[in-house]
């Protein structure tokens, strides 16, 4: 697939990702859960935006029935490959958006942003390795600063200096 070269695309992209905070703003404020009033608004109104990109999803639909036949286990469908690769894109990203949808009802914004960050992290981690790039000093310093966050968030300093006052207070 090519990616998103074109100055007019990259702007199309820029805008969804734009538009993607103002609705929850004019949202009507109803007795319903978090999940439910984060999750439609933010899937279902930038929909229509796709209309500007019909004509490059038209081409990779095409592009996508022309790929190699695959055989769907356990259910011995055969379909194109590239479809059943967007399917399985698609599901996981349903099953993920609807734990940090989940977790946002149960934890504060700040653990959210912390699992978010961290499986962005795995994310690239896995991508590095599958994919064979190299991994460069910004890795090395983005790896540094995630686990150094992620440390300074758990407060594991403070639970280090209290094992450390337990044990001198053992001693003594």
């Amino acid at each position: 697939m090519r990616k998103f070269q074109g100055e007019r695309e990259r702007l199309k992209i820029a805008e969804f990702q734009m538009l993607g905070g103002w609705e929850v703003g004019w949202v009507p404020l109803t007795p319903v859960t978090p999940k439910v009033l984060c999750s439609l608004p933010q899937h279902a109104l930038p929909l229509p935006g796709f209309l500007l990109l019909a004509p490059d999803i038209y081409r990779h639909a095409v592009l996508f029935n022309q790929s190699e036949p695959f055989q769907v286990p356990l259910l011995g469908l055969t379909v194109p490959i590239m479809w059943f690769y967007l399917l399985m894109n698609v599901l996981t990203q349903y099953v993920c958006i609807r734990g940090v949808f989940t977790l946002t009802t149960e934890c504060p914004s700040l653990t959210v942003t912390l699992v978010v960050t961290l499986r962005k992290f795995l994310s690239l981690i896995l991508s590095i390795l599958y994919f064979q790039n190299p991994f460069t000093a910004w890795h090395w310093a983005g790896t540094a600063l995630v686990f150094l966050g992620t440390l300074l968030y758990s407060e594991i300093w403070s639970g280090i200096g209290a094992i450390r006052a337990r044990g001198r207070a053992k001693e003594h």
